[in-house]
C-alpha cells in the first residue's frame, strides 16, 4: 500500500492498521481526535468513514494515506455519512448567493452545488503544492486563502486524490459538496487558525452538517478543463429547502477543548490497558492455583499409595 515517493517512517514511529471488510487500512493511528470525538459523541461518522475508505484502498492507496495526514491535524469531526467536513474559502460576486473560485474566477458556484471534475484532471502527485484539482481546506491553511466567503463542505473519502506533501493543510479532491455559509462573524478566528465553535451560531450549523441536516445537492457544476474551463451547471430540481433543518444541539471542534473534557484517547487507552492487565493477572493467578490444587491432588495420591498398608 505505499506509494512510490512516500517517506521512511520515523524510527520508532508506530503504525496502526484497520481492518475492515477484510481490507487492511494504515495509518489509522492519525485519526486520534476523530476517534476521541467518536468515543465521546457518536462513532457512526467514523465507522462510516473507514468503509468508504475500504472500498477504494486497493485504487488510491496512496492518496489514502495522505488523507490520513490531512485527518491529523484536522478540526472539524467526521459527519455521520463519513464525508469529510472542511472548509472552502471563495469570492463574492454581484449576485447575491453566487460566489466563485478565488483563482480562476470562472466557476460560479452556490450554498447546495456540488463542484466536481474528472478525476483525471486532478494532479495527483503529492510533491506538487499549488496545481489542478479542487482545492479544501482544513482550519491551519485558509489564511492561505484570498476571499471573502468561507463555507463548509462535505468532501467524500473517495474523491481525495492528492494532499500536498510540504502543505498537508490542504488537499486536491476531484468533487465537494457546498452544505453551510459560515457567518462573517467568525472569518477572523478562523483565519486566526482558532475554533469557531465558541460562536453559537457556527456550532450549530456544524452539528447540523455533522448530522446531515443540510441542504442537498440541488446542481451539478462540472468543471470539463483546467482553470476553470468548459463549466456545465445542471440544476437536480432539488428545492433549497429539501433536506435542511436547523436542530438545537451545537458541535465542537476538535480541538475546542472545554473544562470537563479532560479525558483524552491516550488516557482512555491506559484505562483499558491497565483493565486489561488487572483481568490478565488474576486468570494467571486463578491457572496457578489451579495448578497448585492439581499438584496437591497429586501428591496426596502419591502419599496414599506410598502409606503401608
Amino acid at each position: 500500500l505505499k506509494g512510490v515517493d512516500d517517506p521512511a517512517p520515523s524510527p520508532g514511529q508506530e503504525t496502526l492498521v484497520a481492518v475492515v471488510n477484510g481490507v487492511k487500512i494504515p495509518g489509522v493511528e492519525k485519526l486520534e481526535k476523530q476517534i476521541e470525538y467518536a468515543a465521546f459523541h457518536n462513532s457512526k461518522g467514523l465507522e462510516r468513514f473507514l468503509e468508504r475508505v475500504s472500498k477504494v484502498i486497493d485504487k488510491r492507496g496512496h492518496s489514502v494515506q495522505e488523507l490520513m495526514r490531512f485527518m491529523e491535524r484536522g478540526d472539524l469531526p467526521i459527519a455521520d455519512d463519513g464525508s469529510i467536513v472542511a472548509y472552502k474559502v471563495l469570492s463574492s460576486t454581484a449576485d447575491q448567493g453566487i460566489y466563485v473560485d478565488c483563482h480562476s474566477r470562472k466557476v460560479r458556484q452556490r450554498v447546495g452545488s456540488r463542484v466536481s471534475m474528472d478525476e483525471k484532471l486532478v494532479d495527483p502527485s503529492r510533491r506538487t503544492e499549488c496545481s489542478t484539482g479542487l482545492h479544501v481546506a482544513r482550519r491551519g491553511y485558509l489564511h492561505g486563502f484570498h476571499g471573502d466567503i468561507i463555507t463548509l463542505i462535505k468532501v467524500a473519502p473517495e474523491d481525495v486524490i492528492a494532499v500536498p506533501y510540504n502543505e498537508p493543510d490542504k488537499m486536491r479532491a476531484a468533487a465537494y459538496h457546498i452544505v453551510a455559509l459560515l457567518p462573517v462573524g467568525v472569518h477572523t478566528t478562523l483565519r486566526s487558525n482558532k475554533p469557531m465553535t465558541g460562536d453559537e451560531t457556527a456550532a450549530k450549523l456544524l452539528a447540523d452538517v455533522i448530522a446531515g441536516r443540510h441542504i442537498g445537492v440541488v446542481e451539478e457544476v462540472v468543471i470539463g478543463a483546467a482553470k476553470g474551463g468548459d463549466l456545465t451547471v445542471k440544476p437536480t430540481g432539488l428545492a433549497s429547502n429539501d433536506n435542511a433543518g436547523t436542530g438545537t444541539e451545537k458541535a465542537a471542534a476538535l480541538d475546542d477543548k472545554k473544562d470537563d473534557a479532560v479525558v483524552t484517547v491516550k488516557e482512555v487507552n491506559k484505562i483499558i490497558r491497565e483493565a486489561v492487565a488487572e483481568k490478565e493477572t488474576k486468570a494467571q493467578r486463578d491457572a496457578r492455583r489451579k495448578r497448585e490444587k492439581r499438584a496437591a491432588e497429586k501428591a496426596a495420591k502419591i502419599a496414599a499409595a506410598a502409606a503401608p498398608a
